[in-house]
């Protein structure tokens, strides 16, 4: 095979009641720490810098609104609005201070945070040192959250104030911020309050606070009086919507009918549509993130053998799965870096994919690992991300040439979110993961073996690399990481995704954050906006 490694440098239908945005929210008790307000016309906006409400889809629900406890779309859009992080990133991608004004790291090893003052929590309570730290542990007890602390002592922690606490570390970790951006900070006081441990209600510090969830079709945020940041930059609209439409053609209904103004999801299938309408804009922005088959390498598997997954790799078109699955939504991957990675060069756009296809050496693959006869195959996949359906199809076809009878369960997010963690719900997995700045978060979130490796892989090579990579940044180190990955295969990048939004014509100020989410609050909205 031809190696291609990084080249390094240093980075149910539309809803049966869905309604207009003018219909009025369900009002919850002060004592659930919200407050009442009328509901305001649909999607109306006072002058350029402020807005009574917006509706934005997202094609799922959140699972909960518990804090560090699941990572998927709908958490990244709705929960970055409701809780705030020790870090943040600006639009850049920089690393800011969030909750913690500033830290520093001893030559000890003992990592000092100094948490923000007069920061008040939507429940009432005003944010400490051991609201952050309860707040770390309850992440270091999450499947989702615990490979962001894993490098932290909690329990020799030390609250030398209010305001200042002391985590020892247990090593250097050049994904320290990265890890301080990621853990949700919530109120102690408020958790241990709730019999429910805040499973459907919250306690952050966000510029909006829940007041209305309707389980599977809508979550309605209100602006947070007491927030610590500056409206007139974060809380620019009273109320926010976020309607679940899980059927891409419905979104687009919904977005040209005035049922919601912002679309997270845009169907590929109207992407052309949506261009020649006047009345929205429509945005196109490289992500960070990727479209990747997974290999169970659980013992016992077919596909615990790397000669069967580079076999099935070989037996996939992937151009053909990148132009027919998303069109103008994604690029065939040719590296394991994507391209908002600090590793990326322009230059690896031309480059073939990792695995040209070679069906020829596919079977001669399959027949050197004992599947000369072929194998049979389960794949799952979550079936309301655009495009992933088309996807399996095709890879269904193709590895039926070479012999692979490809059993496929296209799953409701809620259902693949926790049969992706169980090694007997599947042989292969297809997945979107994103990556943080560096190609070495990809190996780090995916496959440290210390904290859960995706796809059940274990490999004792691989792991001291890696744990030998992760205290400073080195390239070359990154690079043989890469070059190894490659050939173990446990997982396949296959489509670079082009992520496109739609909203309606007039609102400014729009702007992509890491993770791929958007803040309405920071929107704008002018003249042309109004009519």
């Amino acid at each position: 095979m031809k190696k291609k490694v990084i080249s390094v440098m240093m980075a149910a239908m539309l809803l049966v009641s869905l309604g207009g945005c003018g219909k009025e929210p369900q009002q919850q008790a002060e004592a659930d720490g919200t407050v009442q307000k009328e509901a305001s016309d649909e999607g109306t906006a006072n002058g350029e810098t402020g807005g009574s409400r917006i509706c934005v889809e997202t094609n799922s629900d959140m699972s909960n609104l518990a804090p560090s406890s699941v990572q998927n779309d709908a958490h990244f859009r709705c929960g970055n609005l409701i809780y705030e992080k020790l870090l943040d990133y600006d639009k850049d991608g920089n690393v800011i201070p969030g909750l913690a004004t500033s830290f520093e790291v001893s030559d000890d090893l003992k990592l000092t945070l100094h948490i923000r003052e007069n920061v008040k929590f939507h429940t009432g309570q005003t944010l400490s040192a051991k609201d952050v730290l309860f707040s770390l542990k309850l992440a270091n007890d999450s499947a989702n959250f615990s490979r962001n602390t894993k490098y932290m002592d909690l329990e020799s922690a030390e609250i030398v104030d209010d305001y200042t606490l002391v985590v020892p570390l247990e090593q250097k970790t050049v994904f320290l911020e990265d890890d301080l951006a990621k853990i949700e900070i919530a109120s102690e006081e408020a958790y241990q309050a709730d019999p429910e441990h805040l499973n459907n209600k919250e306690a952050g510090t966000g510029p909006y606070y829940v007041s209305d969830w309707q389980v599977g079709s809508s979550i309605t945020m209100q602006k947070f009086e007491d927030y610590w940041g500056d409206a007139s930059q974060k809380q620019n609209v009273d109320e926010i919507v976020f309607k679940v439409i899980s059927e891409g053609s419905q979104r687009t209904i919904a977005l040209e009918t005035g049922d919601v103004q912002v679309l997270y999801d845009v169907p590929r299938a109207d992407i052309k549509t949506l261009q020649e309408n006047p009345g929205i804009t429509l945005d196109g922005k490289e992500s960070d993130g990727c479209y990747a088959l997974y290999f169970n390498c659980s013992e016992g598997k077919p596909t615990a053998d790397a000669r069967v997954r580079q076999a099935i790799a070989y037996a996939i078109d992937t151009p053909a799965v990148a132009s027919t699955a998303y069109g103008d939504g994604g690029v065939a991957a040719t590296t394991i870096s994507n391209r908002t990675d600090i590793e990326w060069e322009d230059s690896m756009a031309d480059l073939e994919p990792l695995y040209p296809y070679n069906p020829e050496k596919a079977k001669e693959l399959l027949a050197e690992a004992g599947y000369a006869d072929g194998l049979e195959l389960t794949i799952i996949t979550d079936n309301t991300k655009d495009g992933a359906k088309d996807a399996i199809q095709i890879i269904q076809n193709q590895l039926e040439q070479v012999g692979i009878k490809l059993n496929v369960e296209l799953q409701e997010a809620s259902v693949f979110n926790t049969a992706k963690f169980d090694e007997n719900a599947w042989d292969l997995q297809y997945d979107f993961y994103g990556i943080v700045r560096t190609t070495m978060a990809f190996f780090n979130n995916q496959f440290d073996q210390r904290a859960g490796s995706r796809a059940f892989y274990r490999d004792e090579t691989m792991q001291s690399m890696l744990e030998d990579a992760i205290p400073e940044y080195d390239a070359q180190k990154v690079e043989a990481l890469a070059e190894y990955f490659t050939e173990e295969l446990p997982a396949y990048p296959m489509v670079d995704v082009i992520k496109y939004y739609a909203y309606k014509t007039g609102l400014e100020n729009f702007n992509i954050y890491t993770y791929n989410v958007m803040y309405p609050g920071e929107f704008t909205y002018t003249e042309e906006y109004n009519k």
